[in-house]
């Protein structure tokens, strides 16, 4: 064998490796579950929660079972952890415009800074937060726009701005994430 078969065998032989490394690789990245960005309901482990249903079944959602449940004389839907910070806030709005639109949550993203806008689900989800005081109290006010339909619920978990920073909010407030992501609107 010359030099010349010999190199073009060698050149060969590498093109093999590759291609087979390549193959390899594909295979590998096709076989790995990668984790996925899901806020959905399958996130929660259904076990350790309760599902509430709206009174008019327009909306359903999951939360805690250590979480307590109530109304508000508006009729709005509360939930909080006994001797917790915070306080869950959901209003059931119902609009008389036939569809809640991307465009709709866009007009509103104009009126609150820093807002994100996402659709999740066929439904639209506008996120932001704000820092009121209330009776001289710096308050934490995170907020969910979630539309669907002819239906807008008014999402707010409420914590002391001067507690939010500890474990025990951090915490409750990643449940009231949980719970604002497993909404489904009917």
């Amino acid at each position: 064998m010359n030099r010349r078969n010999l190199l073009i065998l060698s050149i060969i032989i590498i093109l093999v490796l590759l291609l087979i490394v390549i193959v390899f690789l594909v295979y590998s990245i096709n076989n790995i579950n990668l984790p996925q960005k899901n806020k959905n309901l399958d996130e929660i482990n259904p076990i350790n929660f309760k599902k509430f249903i709206s009174p008019g079944n327009e909306f359903t959602l999951l939360f805690p079972e250590n979480w307590n449940q109530g109304f508000d004389e508006e009729g709005t839907l509360m939930l909080y952890k006994n001797k917790g910070l915070g306080t869950l806030r959901i209003t059931l709005l119902n609009t008389t415009s036939d569809t809640i639109s991307k465009s709709y949550f866009e007009e509103q993203s104009y009126k609150f800074k820093n807002s994100l806008i996402y659709t999740e689900n066929s439904k639209y989800v506008m996120e932001y937060i704000d820092e009121p005081i209330e009776d001289n109290k710096p308050l934490l006010m995170h907020w969910w726009f979630i539309g669907k339909g002819h239906h807008l619920l008014l999402v707010s978990f409420t914590l002391p701005k001067d507690s939010s920073n500890t474990s025990g909010a951090i915490l409750e407030l990643n449940e009231a994430k949980k719970i604002a992501n497993s909404i489904e609107l009917n």
